[in-house]
């Protein structure tokens, strides 16, 4: 064979369903995909493949490193990667072997099912690929395109990395709500280090569920930025409510400029701002 696999591929109609898509087999994967014997346990199986999923995803050595993994290929995910130039727009990205970078390979189409303009390296959108299926881990009925439901793929992320994405997407959603003007987005991982502190700002008292604050409040006209966001415990963060530094308790807001420079930089802005109200009046 003069070409390897991936100059082959080129995007055709599927003999059988008349959809474009991008490979070298005469069909799709989905019609390529019919009710078959696995070669290796004898179980049968609906796939494309002359094996089932649990036969080829093993425990195997790699080939490169020698490392043990699980997996369908002969090298790890680590060997099979390697920094390359992408043959479109020339930026270097990691990849198995590809030879086009994501962004490259993502475009504007058309779903040959529903008409839909989509962006991506899919065949069809989303919304088509998404079917009525069964969990594999509850076996409760679910709409979508993955092996396992939402609540399963939600309970397998870690409890402390759970709430970390929670409060933050209910901070940031709050924020759009009330129309808060953001420098910059807050991202997971600055959430995570700022509670990563493990100890209330306000009372020093250890505030592992507690939340972030925002000290200047987003009904008073604070942002949601990484400069206005403190740990702090239930019990201060309930009581602060959307108060600012200067109508609330002294001794809390004393011990917050003692050990925060954002705490002591927003406390002296708002006096700052009291004072020329006061000589404005």
């Amino acid at each position: 064979m003069l070409k390897c696999s991936t100059c082959q591929a080129v995007e055709r109609q599927c003999a059988d369903c008349g959809h474009s898509f991008t490979g070298k087999d005469l069909k799709c994967w989905q019609c390529r995909k019919i009710e078959r014997d696995c070669w290796g346990c004898g179980e049968t199986f609906t796939g494309a493949t002359n094996y089932c999923d649990t036969c080829r995803n093993s425990e195997r050595m790699c080939t490169g490193c020698g490392v043990a993994f699980t997996g369908k290929r002969s090298r790890c995910n680590r060997c099979q990667n390697e920094d390359r130039e992408c043959a479109g727009c020339g930026r270097e990205f990691r990849s198995a072997g590809n030879r086009l970078c994501s962004g490259c390979r993502a475009k504007d189409r058309e779903c040959p099912d529903c008409g839909r303009i989509f962006w991506g390296n899919r065949t069809i959108c989303p919304g088509c690929e998404a079917t009525d299926r069964v969990c594999v881990e509850c076996s409760s009925p679910f709409w979508g395109r993955d092996r396992r439901c939402g609540p399963c793929k939600w309970h397998s992320v870690p409890p402390e990395i759970r709430t970390n994405r929670s409060r933050a997407y209910y901070n940031a959603r709050r924020a759009r709500i009330l129309g808060t003007e953001a420098r910059d987005r807050v991202t997971e991982a600055e959430y995570s280090e700022i509670r990563a502190g493990g100890q209330c700002v306000y009372c020093d008292r250890p505030a592992a569920d507690g939340d972030v604050d925002h000290i200047r409040p987003l009904t008073r006209g604070g942002r949601h930025e990484v400069a206005n966001l403190v740990l702090a415990c239930i019990n201060c963060n309930r009581s602060k409510n959307n108060s600012l530094l200067v109508r609330w308790r002294p001794d809390r807001v004393e011990h917050g400029c003692r050990v925060s420079a954002k705490v002591r930089a927003e406390y002296e802005r708002q006096v700052a701002e009291g004072q020329e109200s006061g000589a404005m009046l």
